[in-house]
């Protein structure tokens, strides 16, 4: 199996084992958590992978004994709140694009408006879209935790914690989870995760759905490439079609969550 091996600049680490590409949240002195340029760095990379033709499958995980936390709130000191809201409505948006495989362009703050405003709001899945599989090592935070619902399949170690804790900051989870959790795991227990602020460990989490399967921490990268394996041996046309047929029923709901989410978002004091 050839592995290639690259970087975008310190905060993202790509490998391409044959047809899986392998993306790593490089940052484990912050818990992997997302600054300005991380963001930026994360959303170009997955770009770049549904556009090489080579890769079939995407897994993300995390360096060191952490997923992702989400933002990293220490880099946010002392921005203005709009520019918070700003970079949060550009996190939704790059979830968006785990999601559906487009690729938007768009000031995220404007592609949010426009989308609330638009009553009849079209669900496509992109031609370049690739299954994304969510790895997940240690800590899943916050926006870590929303980045792992927007994926197609999510495995955990048995250390792994899942978490939406924005309640407790008097805040919700605004990089879609408000939706994405409900897609994962229906209204009743998506409500308890968010509006209780708990912490679920990977064991609870297999038995409430959020994750696939749970493995030994060792044993968690070999079994999740394994997976991804066989997913590349789908025809990757008829892999898309069936996306299409399990989510686009529901797409047009899901996005006007989103934007309600935006809308909800920017009336926060």
């Amino acid at each position: 199996m050839k592995t290639m091996v690259a970087t975008v600049g310190t905060n993202i680490l790509v490998e391409k084992k044959g047809r899986v590409g392998l993306v790593t949240m490089n940052r484990p002195e912050v818990k992997n958590a997302f600054d300005e340029q991380a963001r930026k760095d994360f959303r170009d990379v997955l770009r770049e992978l549904r556009q090489d033709k080579a890769i079939r499958v995407i897994i993300l995980t995390g360096a060191g004994d952490s997923f992702s936390t989400g933002q990293d709130l220490k880099s946010m000191y002392g921005t203005p709140p709009d520019r918070m809201r700003w970079l949060t409505d550009f996190g939704r948006l790059m979830i968006l694009e785990i999601m559906t495989g487009n690729e938007y362009d768009d000031d995220p703050k404007e592609f949010w408006d426009a989308l609330a405003r638009n009553e009849n709001p079209k669900f496509e899945i992109s031609e370049k879209w690739k299954p994304v599989i969510a790895q997940v090592n240690g800590y899943a935070m916050g926006g870590g935790c929303e980045i792992a619902c927007a994926c197609d399949f999510r495995f955990a170690g048995e250390m792994a914690t899942f978490q939406l804790p924005e309640i407790d900051m008097r805040l919700f989870p605004a990089w879609g989870g408000t939706q994405t959790a409900v897609n994962v795991l229906g209204v009743p227990a998506a409500k308890h995760f968010i509006f209780t602020g708990e912490k679920i460990t990977a064991q609870r989490a297999r038995e409430i759905g959020l994750v696939h399967g749970v493995f030994k921490d060792a044993d968690l990268p070999e079994e999740v490439l394994r997976f991804a394996k066989a997913l590349t041996q789908k025809h990757p046309e008829t892999l898309r079609f069936a996306k299409i047929l399990l989510d686009k029923p529901r797409g047009a709901v899901l996005l006007r969550g989103l934007a309600l989410e935006h809308e909800y978002l920017w009336k926060l004091s």
